[in-house]
């Protein structure tokens, strides 16, 4: 069975009571109805919730992404301060190894320890107080670069620290999310399951619906209001042949173009232009394959699309009663039937499900080239 698609319900919005029960499923349509409305009201609800949710996990790995480009840069930052740490610290003790070589010198020339004696070698006052003041400018110097060296070590220590705590931070919040991801990972969990529990509970209602459908389109009650605008049945924008009287570029014959041949790669997708149902799904002589929607009634009359030249192999909807969305893909575009090659032959019918209802499909659809 495939798999459920949206159900378009509103054929069964039609003179419900005066349908009779059909046998080939278990209740009446009215019964059918309102356990699908019921279902499908109870999975819009639980996919709002989880639409939700898909939404905070995207905000929280955006902020995780925001801090992971904050620890790595300043994770850059720290190791460029390490650097500078050790620079510094080399500096300082290079300094430090300096003023203790240069007191250790002054102890043995005995300028610290014998002042005295000092004095008494030199040849006189003046020269001892000279060489005095000189070393005292020298150790002074000494100590300053040491200081100076020593500031910066500081400095620099304190920067690595801040960087260090900013860090710490950041990974504290980085924590904080991963938390409130796993738990939000096991409701999301949760809440699929319930959709998933809901999609399979629908889809056994599918073939009930396709009965239903079936029935009312043999007894002629298939009828819901149209419900436009249509979209566009493929990704094209070009028209390579226009509806109306022309010479037919196979057989060289002039004749009617009950459509619009749209301009369209082998394979695109050919998607319903309405919600709808399927009325008709069969090789048709030049069509190739031909696929009919019914959409539903505008001003008394019945409006319906086709879709021609896919491949049998290429078709997905093929059961007749088969319900469709807007947008939903019911083919590819082929070369099956007469043409000139790959396109998407596209027909409007107003009030004959059959091409003599054909009518310009450009008054129906979004621009075209």
């Amino acid at each position: 069975m495939r798999m459920w698609k949206r159900l378009f319900f509103a054929v069964l919005v039609l003179q419900v009571a005066i349908i009779p029960a059909v046998t080939a499923y278990a209740g009446s349509p009215t019964d059918t109805k309102k356990k699908v409305d019921d279902l499908t009201n109870k999975k819009k609800e639980e996919q709002v919730k989880l639409n939700d949710m898909n939404g905070q996990m995207t905000q929280l790995e955006s902020e995780v992404a925001g801090y992971q480009k904050e620890m790595d840069e300043l994770g850059q930052t720290y190791q460029a301060v390490e650097k500078d740490l050790l620079k510094a610290r080399e500096q300082e003790a290079a300094a430090m190894k300096k003023v203790i070589a240069a007191t250790k010198g002054l102890y043995e020339e005995g300028y610290l320890d014998s002042p005295l004696a000092n004095l008494l070698q030199s040849d006189g006052f003046n020269e001892f107080a000279e060489q005095f003041d000189l070393l005292k400018s020298v150790m002074g110097f000494m100590v300053e670069d040491f200081q100076h060296y020593k500031k910066a070590t500081d400095q620099v220590d304190q920067q690595r620290k801040k960087l260090s705590g900013i860090q710490n931070e950041l990974g504290e919040k980085m924590k904080k999310i991963a938390l409130a991801q796993n738990q939000l990972r096991e409701k999301q969990k949760a809440s699929q399951t319930k959709v998933d529990g809901y999609d399979q509970e629908l889809e056994h209602y599918e073939d009930e619906i396709i009965d239903i459908n079936q029935d009312l389109l043999k007894s002629g009650k298939l009828n819901f209001p149209f419900t436009g605008p249509m979209s566009l049945p493929c990704d094209c924008t070009k028209v390579n042949s226009e509806f109306g009287v022309r010479i037919h570029p196979v057989t060289k014959k002039r004749s009617r173009h009950d459509g619009l041949d749209l301009d369209a790669s082998y394979g695109a997708a050919v998607n319903a232009v309405a919600d709808g149902v399927v009325v008709a799904s069969k090789p048709s002589s030049g069509y190739g394959w031909l696929i009919v929607i019914y959409h539903g009634h505008k001003d008394g009359k019945a409006i319906y699309s086709a879709y021609a030249h896919s491949f049998s192999q290429q078709v997905i909807t093929k059961l007749i009663g088969d319900p469709v969305k807007r947008g939903e893909r019911i083919s590819s575009v082929g070369n099956n039937g007469v043409g000139t090659g790959p396109h998407l032959h596209f027909e409007v019918r107003v009030g004959n499900v059959n091409k003599e209802g054909a009518v310009n499909p450009r008054s129906w659809l979004p621009p075209l080239q």
